[in-house]
């Protein structure tokens, strides 16, 4: 593949993708964020990865932020904040923890390219990146990129777009934000 081709279709289908965001939704996804206790974030696979990138900028805005499944995460109390992320929203532990969460009374947040999945129809709110994978074929952005890349390049932008929503929502400044990085790497 001719690199210059590959990044040409890359950022073209990650800007098709953004455009079918629902401005609203996210408006919404950052104000739960700020006004929550305490907020979780669950995935499987890359999605989990990328969820991880996500608790650790929420972190640096001063979110109370934990992942489900790590070593010193807290319980899930009624009224917090869980967020899953899922292509497919069919995958078994993000939907096993969805099915928990949902019990124990959390607000449940979904993002998914699959507005009819189990886990999407399991939450409270729901943001969808119609793109392409597994099993899409009905997404408005049909992506030449393998599986769930183009997914997973939407669900890190959000991450990145959210978490810096947070910080200016919360009248955070770079320095301060600076200030809650890991001092010890």
């Amino acid at each position: 593949m001719e690199i210059k081709k590959g990044v040409s279709t890359v950022l073209g289908e990650i800007t098709k993708l953004l455009e079918f965001l629902d401005s609203r939704e996210v408006i919404d996804f950052t104000k739960d964020i700020v006004k929550t206790k305490r907020v979780f974030v669950a995935g499987s696979g890359r999605a989990l990865l990328l969820s991880k990138c996500f608790a650790k900028r929420l972190s640096h805005a001063e979110v109370d932020v934990s992942v489900i499944g790590e070593t010193t995460t807290p319980p899930v109390t009624a009224g917090e904040l869980v967020i899953v992320a899922s292509c497919s929203g069919e995958s078994v532990i993000p939907l096993a923890i969805t099915t928990k969460a949902k019990q124990m009374g959390a607000m449940l947040w979904g993002i998914t390219a699959c507005p009819d999945s189990s886990i999407a129809k399991q939450c409270n709110r729901v943001l969808i990146l119609s793109s392409s994978g597994y099993k899409q074929d009905d997404a408005k952005v049909i992506s030449a990129q393998p599986m769930n890349n183009l997914f997973e390049q939407g669900l890190h932008i959000v991450f990145d777009i959210v978490s810096w929503s947070v910080q200016k929502e919360k009248g955070i400044s770079d320095d301060k934000l600076c200030g809650h990085h890991t001092n010890i790497e």
